[in-house]
C-alpha cells in the first residue's frame, strides 16, 4: 500500500542521535563509525573513499594532507 505523501520512511525521519559533523538528527540504526577515530556519524557523513573503511572529516583531513 502506497505511503501518504506527509509520511517519511523511518530513517528521515529524525532521531534522537546528533552527528558530531553536520549536527543533524539521525536515527540510531543508521549510524556509521569511523575506521580511524570510530566517531560516530549520519549517513550523509560517512565516506567510504577507496577502500571499503568508512572515515570522518577530520581523519580525511589528516589523511589527504598528512
Amino acid at each position: 500500500m502506497p505511503r501518504p505523501s506527509n509520511e517519511q520512511p523511518w530513517w528521515l525521519e529524525g532521531g534522537w542521535e546528533i552527528c558530531p559533523s553536520c549536527l543533524q538528527r539521525y536515527a540510531h540504526q543508521m549510524e556509521h563509525r569511523c575506521a580511524g577515530c570510530d566517531v560516530a556519524m549520519c549517513w550523509f557523513c560517512a565516506y567510504a573513499g577507496d577502500g571499503d573503511e568508512i572515515s570522518c572529516i577530520e581523519c580525511r583531513h589528516v589523511a589527504a594532507n598528512g
